[in-house]
């Protein structure tokens, strides 16, 4: 159409200038160019018909230009019947060169512009969509369970012979030449529509990522070769790669996996070319020797039969293909040596069946696991001596007003509000299961008459035995308790025994016995490691059952410390979830000193110590409860309320008031009636309880507790750090402080 109407106005043009004389007569007969007085031709305007004839002249020079836009479009549109990409390409390239140089006519006609925009445009998606049929249609077949691949196809309907390798280069050097598609190539940046630009875009994409760079072969390979009940077939003169599925077990279908390796590997070094040998080889080579190894080691126990030499002759021949496959590769390397290195290593083999038989035990632990049946739980009677005196003792606190703190009208007044928020119970674990066999003396720390009406001086009144009583019963034991495991000891003992009972079935002269035990390790530690999964609320259950299995059999020295660092561990975590919820509450306290939220303690930091410590320790057997109630208490109350208060700057004496509270409650739920037997149980609860204490007094009141002998768990340090801390400096403050280092007979540091 543009064609026709160019083809037009160049002749007419032509027609008119052609007739001069008639020109001349029409300028003379030309209104305009007569003196209507005169009657006379007027001066004709030489210069403004040259102007005009000079810019008609240019239209016709750029109409006439105009007709090779239709040459080329034919000329495309032949280049891409026979198939003639390369030449379509500069066909098209030609067409653009020549659009840019005529934009400015096109811009003269909207509707002409955007009909020469949309066709070309469609001529760009014509030829990516050709290249696209090819590949896809005629040299690379890909399926959901095959591949196949032609270097030579018939295209088109004049059934054009194709060569992949002459296709490929000419395309990748043309649209990929840097190796990845460039938006700003002419190919896409030059077309106007934004759609369709889009198209060519993502259709270029496409092709470069599954054809050039072989995605889509390599990963229907990698998906259907590593699994677990695939077949890898040949058809077709080997030109497709075909995958089924496989049911085969044992022998045969390790022999199936190695003719699938075999397969494969002849796939890409017979029917491949030689440009796409050396990517899959990349991509697919690393995969396949590593699946290789992992195969044979896990069938050690078929393939180094003696019976078997034909599968380690196969296996070889596959790594000989695997190291002829990575000659193709610039970054991939395979020399075989650590297969060749396995068959002629008369241990491995040896070591590879003991592999095989831990990996056995944990196939079978994974469908213990499976079943909900090991959890039920079975009781059984455990002797455990217990540490220290048998006698239990008892911790009582009580809570009376006081006169002498500041700005409180009661003792506790919290303790009362708490109480009614259901935390009127103190917390009293009895870790002693057992009767007691003797009876001891009670005496009582004497206190001063003068602090008679404190809260304090009564809050720690101890029943403890006497130093003979304590002397009698010590080395004494728990009446065997009862307890609780579930199935898991026993299994474990099954798995240890079944692995044992095989090791020592092979032949003990190639049996190497460090690798041997190095193997029970990593068996305890895998199986430990699988058994963690599956405690997580009841993570105390696991220790007990790790302690009857220890008890049952005391040579599984891995397990004992797998065990006691599992304990240590579970302790170590709630430690720190205590250690943020106490900074929380601190910081509550102190930035709304004046009426500040007691949510985290009442809410989440006291029934987070009692549920998720106190009682699962409690049930861990009384020498690790023991032990690890009294290192959490002291964890609690020194590095975490403690240490923390003392990083204070200052403490205003409302919030002196607010953290005696605070430690009043914490003191009050972390009592443990069962721990009273020990030292260190014993001191820290007291040191914390007098801190309590003295926080909300005047320095006169803490002085008179010093001079009383109050502070006898107190370094001198200690005290004197508190009192900067409480007390502004004052002659008052320098006093006490004088009077602490001379009793102490400590010196005074300037």
């Amino acid at each position: 159409m543009a064609s026709t109407r160019l083809d037009s106005a160049s002749d007419r043009i032509e027609k008119i200038l052609a007739d001069r004389n008639g020109i001349l007569h029409q300028l003379e007969d030309d209104p305009v160019l007569i003196n209507d007085e005169l009657r006379e031709p007027s001066k004709i305007d030489t210069d403004a018909i040259l102007k005009r004839e000079m810019g008609l002249s240019r239209e016709l020079r750029e109409y006439t230009a105009l007709k090779t836009v239709p040459s080329l479009v034919l000329e495309f549109k032949t280049n891409l019947h026979l198939l003639e990409f390369e030449n379509s390409f500069y066909s098209l390239q030609t067409l653009r060169k020549k659009l840019r140089d005529f934009s400015e006519i096109l811009s003269q006609s909207y509707g002409l512009q955007r009909s020469v925009a949309t066709y070309v445009d469609n001529m760009h998606l014509d030829l990516v969509n050709s290249l696209y049929s090819i590949l896809n249609d005629g040299f690379w077949k890909i399926g959901s369970d095959f591949v196949s691949f032609q270097e030579k196809v018939a295209f088109g309907n004049d059934r054009v012979d194709i060569d992949y390798v002459d296709f490929m280069a000419s395309m990748v050097s043309l649209y990929f030449p840097q190796g990845h598609l460039d938006p700003k190539s002419w190919i896409i940046s030059d077309m106007i529509l934004g759609t369709m630009q889009e198209t060519v875009r993502a259709k270029l994409d496409f092709i470069l990522k599954e054809y050039v760079k072989l995605s889509g072969v390599t990963n229907l390979i990698k998906s259907c070769i590593f699994a677990q009940s695939s077949e890898a077939l040949l058809e077709d003169n080997n030109k497709t790669l075909k995958f089924r599925q496989s049911s085969k077990k044992g022998d045969e279908k390790f022999k199936e996996t190695l003719s699938s390796f075999k397969n494969v590997l002849q796939f890409l070094t017979e029917t491949v070319v030689s440009q796409d040998k050396k990517i899959l080889a990349e991509r697919l080579g690393p995969s396949i020797s590593t699946e290789l190894m992992k195969s044979i080691k896990a069938n050690a126990s078929i393939i180094f039969r003696p019976e078997n030499t034909h599968l380690r002759d196969e296996s070889l021949a596959i790594n000989l293909i695997l190291k002829d496959l990575s000659e193709n590769s610039d970054i991939w390397s395979y020399n075989g040596s650590e297969l060749e290195r396995l068959f002629s290593n008369s241990d491995i083999p040896t070591n590879l069946q003991v592999d095989k038989i831990l990996q056995d035990q944990l196939t079978e632990l994974r469908a213990f696991f499976a079943s909900k049946n090991w959890r039920i739980l079975t009781t059984i009677t455990a002797a455990e001596p217990t540490k220290g005196s048998s006698k239990k003792t008892t911790v009582r606190t009580k809570r009376f007003s006081s006169s002498s703190k500041r700005s409180i009208a009661d003792d506790w007044t919290w303790e009362e509000e708490a109480e009614d928020n259901g935390w009127d119970e103190h917390v009293d674990l009895d870790l002693d299961e057992a009767d007691e066999d003797t009876s001891s003396r009670k005496s009582k720390k004497e206190t001063n008459s003068e602090a008679a009406d404190d809260a304090w001086d009564e809050a720690w009144d101890v029943d403890i035995d006497d130093e003979e009583e304590q002397e009698k019963s010590c080395g004494s034991t728990d009446t065997a308790p009862e307890r609780k495991v579930s199935q898991l000891p026993m299994k474990i003992i099954q798995l240890v025994d079944n692995f044992r009972r095989r090791c020592h079935e092979m032949d003990h002269a190639k049996l190497d016995k460090n690798h041997y035990r190095y193997k029970q390790s990593v068996l305890e530690t895998l199986i430990m490691a699988m058994a963690e999964r599956h405690f997580k609320e009841d993570w105390w259950q696991l220790f007990l059952d790790m302690k009857y299995l220890l008890q049952k059999d005391p040579s599984l020295s891995r397990f004992k410390e797998l065990t006691h660092n599992y304990l240590e561990l579970n302790l170590k975590s709630r430690e720190a979830i205590v250690y943020k919820l106490v900074c929380g509450q601190l910081d509550e306290l102190s930035e709304n000193e004046m009426d500040p939220s007691w949510a985290i303690t009442i809410d989440q930091l006291i029934p987070f110590i009692q549920n998720q410590i106190l009682k699962p320790l409690a049930r861990v057997g009384k020498i690790d409860s023991d032990r690890c109630l009294t290192s959490f208490l002291k964890f609690l109350y020194n590095d975490c309320i403690t240490d923390n208060i003392l990083q204070c700057k200052i403490i205003s004496e409302r919030n002196s008031e607010n953290l005696s509270e605070f430690i009043s409650l914490v003191y009050s739920k972390t009592e443990i009636s069962g721990l009273n037997g020990h030292t260190d149980y014993r001191e820290n609860r007291e040191k914390f309880a007098i801190i309590g204490k003295f926080l909300p007094l005047h320095l006169k009141e803490i002085m008179e507790m010093f001079y009383n002998g109050d502070f006898y768990l107190f370094t001198t340090d200690e005290l004197v750090q508190w009192i900067v801390l409480l007390f502004a400096e004052t002659p008052l403050r320098r006093n006490a402080i004088d009077d602490i280092y001379e009793i102490r007979n400590a010196n005074i540091d300037g």
